[in-house]
């Protein structure tokens, strides 16, 4: 189906954008990127690594990071297993990638403001 008709559109793609409706279109989906653990409780103090490992052999990674009520955050970019992009994060967290396909990082010391939802992603 083309996606300006699935939009409510007319066969063009930018007529529901344009109009500024919303259209999210259905579409195979893929584990291409996998985070573990799915969801992270654990006492403050305690050391916890994030682990992410990506299937696309994209050359970059991405962990981003939303505490409650606050704008989403980028974290950490690696390029290629390098360092290029350490933002809005504490000594605590250490990053690594031992591979181009995995980015994981520990918090050191978990604090009750270190609470949120972190993802990661790859491109």
């Amino acid at each position: 189906m083309d996606a300006g008709r699935a939009c409510g559109g007319r066969g063009r793609s930018d007529v529901a954008a344009a109009r500024g409706t919303p259209c999210v279109l259905p579409g195979a989906l893929d584990t291409a990127v996998l985070q573990t653990p799915k969801y992270l409780t654990t006492q403050m103090g305690t050391k916890k690594p994030l682990k992410c490992e990506q299937k696309l052999n994209h050359d970059r990674m991405y962990w981003y990071k939303q505490g409650s009520k606050q704008l989403l955050k980028i974290m950490f970019v690696y390029s290629n297993k390098v360092l290029i992009l350490n933002e809005t994060v504490p000594s605590r967290f250490s990053p690594e990638s031992p591979d181009k396909a995995h980015l994981n990082f520990h918090i050191n010391s978990l604090e009750p403001g270190d609470s949120a939802v972190c993802f990661c992603a790859g491109s």
